[in-house]
């Protein structure tokens, strides 16, 4: 786009540049064209083919009513959707019917009518098989209860009891003075405390040659004995120095660290000079109060 152009575009715009707009216009026509541009143009309008798209031709009537009845519900069709009416009450009874009859003394079941029994005049009872018609009698012996268990556990009769006196034990684990343990065991009887023989001496007894001991101890000398000689210990003395008690006197906290280090003075700063110094002056400017007063003459 040339400069001309781009004026032209902005009074149809009706763009007002400021005084201090300036465009410097530079010789030949300015082109803005790239590789980018070049390649890829804009392409206005619609080139493409518009898709088929194919109507449903089958046409939805209008739909009938949902059927919801089952097999179930068709067997049993119960009340629908409303609730049961309630029943119709008694009839009365009509007036011309007398009450006092009924049919409580009716006694006929079920198994009456069908069991009906049989006529014991025409099917009398059968007649006993014994020979004789012996009449009951009681027996004389007396019926015989006696149990084994019967027999080995009699009853004891308590009253004739002698009351036992409790006796209550004592709280000691002293026994008599006549009782003894008897300790004796199959372990203790075979295996006894067996002492040593007594050493029998063979040979003639004629001759009484009993041992007699040494006055003097036996000194036996061997090798190892006679090269480690034994040493005698030597006790090491403590360094320890010895307490006393120092009854009087001062006593000196004296130190070497103390001495080795010794506390260095403080210097004074210059506040504390100059303090100092404004003291002195004042001391020797302030009147001696001894000083003889001076007269002044007239």
């Amino acid at each position: 786009m040339s400069y001309n152009d781009a004026i032209t575009v902005m009074k149809k715009e009706y763009i007002t540049l400021p005084a201090s707009f300036c465009i410097t216009v530079w010789e030949g026509s300015m082109e803005f064209e790239t590789t980018h541009r070049d390649t890829y143009k804009e392409i206005k309008g619609d080139y493409r083919a518009k898709p088929v798209v194919h109507k449903d031709k089958a046409s939805v009537g209008k739909r009938g009513k949902f059927s919801d009845e089952t097999q179930f519900k068709h067997d049993f069709p119960g009340f629908g959707s409303k609730q049961p009416l309630p029943p119709k009450p008694a009839e009365p009874a009509p007036t011309t019917i007398d009450l006092k009859f009924n049919n409580m003394q009716s006694f006929s079941t079920e198994n009456r009518t069908i069991f009906k029994g049989h006529d014991v005049t025409v099917h009398p009872a059968s007649h006993s098989c014994k020979v004789t018609d012996e009449k009951y009698k009681c027996p004389s012996v007396k019926f015989e209860t006696e149990t084994s268990h019967k027999r080995d556990y009699r009853p004891v009769n308590v009253t004739t009891l002698q009351a036992n006196t409790i006796c209550v034990p004592t709280g000691t684990m002293a026994l008599a003075q006549d009782t003894f343990f008897d300790g004796h065991t199959t372990n203790s009887e075979f295996f006894k405390n067996w002492h040593p023989p007594r050493r029998i001496r063979f040979g003639d007894f004629h001759e009484n040659k009993p041992f007699i001991r040494h006055l003097q101890p036996f000194q036996g000398q061997s090798v190892t004995h006679a090269t480690f000689t034994p040493k005698e210990i030597q006790h090491m003395a403590a360094f320890k120095p010895v307490e006393r008690t120092v009854s009087s006197g001062k006593v000196d906290y004296t130190t070497s660290y103390k001495e080795e280090y010794q506390k260095k003075e403080l210097r004074m700063c210059r506040a504390q000079i100059y303090l100092l110094q404004q003291e002195m002056r004042r001391q020797r400017e302030k009147p001696s109060a001894h000083a003889p007063e001076q007269v002044a003459i007239k």
